[in-house]
C-alpha cells in the first residue's frame, strides 16, 4: 500500500505515483498553477484525465465548455478532447490529477 498525504508536497507539479491496475496505467500527480497562469489547449489521444481541486479557483475548457472549478471539484477529461486550464483570482490553483491509459 503506498499512501501519500498532500499537505506534505511541494508546491510543483510532481507525480506522486505510477502503476499499471488492470486494463490501465495511472499516473496521479500535483500541478500547481499561480494566479493568471495557464495550461494551454491540448488534448490526449489515449490518455483519460481526472482532476481533483485542492485550492484556490480557476477555469477549466473542455471542448467548447467551460467552467469555474474551486476547492472539492472534480473534472472528468475524456480521452481526445481538448481542454485547458487557467489559475484566477489571488490564489494558486491546486489540484490533484489521475490519467489513465489504456493498454
Amino acid at each position: 500500500m503506498h499512501v501519500v498525504n498532500l499537505a506534505n508536497l511541494p508546491d510543483e507539479a510532481r507525480v506522486i505515483d505510477e502503476a499499471t491496475v488492470g486494463s490501465k496505467r495511472l499516473i496521479v500527480a500535483v500541478r500547481v498553477l499561480e494566479p493568471g497562469q495557464v495550461v494551454e489547449p491540448h488534448k490526449h489521444e489515449k490518455e483519460e484525465q481526472l482532476y481533483i481541486v485542492i485550492s484556490g479557483r480557476g477555469i477549466v475548457k473542455i471542448g467548447d465548455e467551460e467552467r469555474e472549478v474551486g476547492p472539492l471539484d472534480v473534472v472528468y477529461i475524456p480521452t481526445g478532447m481538448e481542454h485547458s486550464t487557467k489559475a484566477i483570482g489571488d490564489e494558486a490553483l491546486k489540484y490533484v490529477y489521475v490519467e489513465a491509459l489504456g493498454k
